[in-house]
């Protein structure tokens, strides 16, 4: 694996985007944070946030999987208060199919 190999894994990685999302915290700005599986699901669920949250930024993640979005929920839980709001969208997809718990 070639250095400039290991920089973009590290760069996709959880603590990368944890550490994204810890220095995306505002202390003077009403952020809504979201965080959501893949690429598809934003356009769904982030419309239907912004009809009820006007006064506030945005900001998404995405997460790639179910297991680093439950990680993420257990890393920011403890940080979250007036100012910062962390919602995570995670979805069934084929776990009926395929015995995923």
């Amino acid at each position: 694996m070639s250095f400039l190999d290991m920089l973009k894994e590290y760069k996709q990685s959880d603590n990368t985007t944890l550490h994204e999302v810890l220095l995306g915290i505002s202390t003077s700005e009403k952020t809504i944070h979201i965080f959501f599986e893949g690429k598809t699901d934003e356009s769904f669920y982030k419309n239907s946030i912004k009809k009820y949250y006007k006064n506030y930024a945005y900001k998404t993640y995405k997460s790639g999987n179910k297991k680093s979005c439950y990680y993420f929920c257990e890393q920011l839980h403890a940080r979250k208060n007036e100012k910062n709001i962390f919602v995570f969208f995670v979805d069934k997809d084929l776990d009926d199919i395929i015995p995923i718990t």
